[in-house]
């Protein structure tokens, strides 16, 4: 598929299984051609990691991008969650299905999603509800130990403004389990006009346990009597409500952040009780409370008693804010502006627990300029530590017209995606021949003659290195050409990154085919 340039623990605890059943029903949504995203980096071994995705477009175009370019993961997160979880899912799946899901263009992302997975794995048995209850897992599994802090002017070190922080901690599933252990980073850039955010999740996630939007907003999810109250059939999953906070129409103001979602969330009953962060930079931040039988009830705000107001602080109870919590306030009792005050690599240094699901902290200059860091736990322990910036995960993708000035001959898209099994190609010969031969000729990948046996076609990756030389499929040739077949893998046998790559047939002109080739 072509990428496309966008318009202008160890923690311990008990695991809480939902006993509630009800009807469920779905449907496809049509494939499509074009894959709108790009993966920005990737750090796996043997699937464990972090991969850090950006896509773009509708709502349904992100999420199929999100699909395609993921599939492989999200399609192996589901059989091992539906596998170890079998004798529950189909009371998960009543609970999930009967579930209110906001906003109503995370449908579209959900559906998408499932698209483009269907389009690498036409064979996959996972429908929309199974995706949905792999994506609220956080909805029905319960931890005990997760924390969060922000911290703002006068006791932010420039060039900051405000800092937040962010611990997951979560329980540790059976390790066959493996992708509990990728973690995804993925910016998501709608064209509705809704705000740009970015998820720390998992690949197939459409919900959210931890995320930031533009205007710096950093939200995540806390337990606290958790699966205690009422079970309504029609609940808001916290999940999805995180989400939704963070894209929804929020106005210009950011101090009038916090009390728009609060409104916006009162009139749903909650489907899992606890905290909802919502860390709006500049001293806009404030705490959510929710329980299933008092819906979304009450914020808490920052207190004065508590360095001066200009701080917030969760854990797993329900404080008040009057004091600090571990692990930071240790480290807030050391500050004395404007001599002394808060780093991100201080409040780093302080988060950093080797049982954390993951970290992220933020540090606020102003809207969409932030720098962002991560580490995610994989099986073995913490990986090390990324930073971006909020433009680089942002950024313009290559675009097709500067694709051509790396390679200049014409290039024309070929069907995709490539499968899990790679890609079969086919070109036509009839423009080879007479090109001699010689070292010279072999040097160029020019053949002298039109025969499928000498043919090769060359394979480049988006900076014109070539990573394969191919020769004809012993299938041999079609009415449309000779078939050339390429696995996905460069000259070394090494499985080349996500992306697009330029197939050209040596020694002709003729136009080149486009391939995307996932992971």
């Amino acid at each position: 598929m072509r990428v496309l340039t966008r318009p202008s623990a160890c923690s311990c605890g008990i695991l809480a299984l939902i006993a509630l059943f009800a009807p469920f029903a779905t449907g496809p949504a049509a494939a499509q051609d074009e894959v709108q995203g790009e993966i920005l980096a990737q750090d796996l071994v043997d699937g464990q990691g972090l991969t850090v995705l950006h896509v773009w477009g509708s709502h349904q175009e992100m999420g199929y991008a999100h699909g395609v370019l993921l599939a492989e993961w999200i399609q192996l997160a589901y059989t091992q969650m539906r596998g170890y979880f079998s004798a529950y899912w189909p009371t998960i799946r009543g609970r999930v299905s009967a579930w209110t899901f906001l906003p109503a263009s995370a449908d579209d992302e959900f559906q998408g999603i499932l698209d483009g997975v269907r389009a690498i794995y036409p064979e996959t048995t996972m429908d929309l509800i199974d995706l949905k209850a792999c994506c609220t897992f956080g909805d029905w599994a319960y931890s005990i130990a997760c924390r969060s802090t922000s911290c703002w002017g006068e006791y932010v070190e420039p060039p900051f403004t405000t800092l937040s922080a962010r611990k997951l901690q979560f329980l540790t599933l059976p390790p066959q389990i493996t992708q509990q252990w990728h973690h995804l980073i993925c910016a998501w850039e709608p064209d509705d006009g809704s705000p740009a955010w970015v998820n720390f999740a998992f690949p197939g996630y459409a919900s959210s346990v931890t995320g930031l939007n533009e205007y710096g907003t950093l939200a995540s999810l806390h337990d606290w009597n958790s699966s205690s109250g009422t079970i309504y059939a029609d609940a808001l999953p916290r999940t999805m409500a995180c989400r939704w906070i963070l894209t929804m129409e929020l106005g210009e103001d950011p101090l009038t952040h916090l009390q728009t979602v609060f409104d916006a969330l009162q009139p749903y009953h909650c489907a899992t009780g606890g905290f909802i962060n919502y860390y709006v930079p500049d001293g806009g931040a404030g705490v959510i409370k929710s329980s299933r039988n008092s819906g979304f009830y009450a914020t808490r705000l920052p207190r004065v008693e508590y360095m001066n107001g200009l701080s917030i602080s969760t854990n797993n109870s329900d404080i008040n804010g009057t004091t600090g919590i571990a692990p930071w306030d240790a480290y807030y009792q050391t500050l004395s502006p404007p001599e002394v005050c808060a780093t991100m690599e201080g409040l780093w240094e302080t988060a950093y627990q080797a049982t954390d699901m993951h970290i992220v902290e933020v540090g606020f200059r102003g809207e969409r300029d932030m720098a962002i860091w991560f580490c995610g736990r994989v099986q073995s322990g913490m990986g090390a530590r990324v930073e971006w910036e909020w433009a680089d995960l942002f950024r313009d993708p290559v675009t097709v017209e500067e694709a051509e000035s790396l390679l200049p001959v014409r290039r024309t898209p070929f069907p995709n995606p490539a499968g899990a099994s790679g890609a079969t190609l086919v070109f036509s010969l009839d423009a080879l021949g007479g090109e001699g031969t010689g070292a010279g000729a072999a040097r160029e990948g020019r053949v002298g003659s039109a025969s499928p046996s000498e043919a090769r076609v060359l394979v480049f990756d988006a900076s014109g290195r070539l990573v394969r030389t191919l020769v004809a499929a012993t299938a041999g040739s079609t009415k449309g050409g000779t078939i050339f077949h390429w696995d996905g893998r460069d000259d070394q046998g090494r499985r080349v990154p996500a992306g697009a790559y330029a197939c050209r047939l040596a020694g002709s002109r003729e136009a080149e085919r486009v391939v995307w080739m996932g992971r």
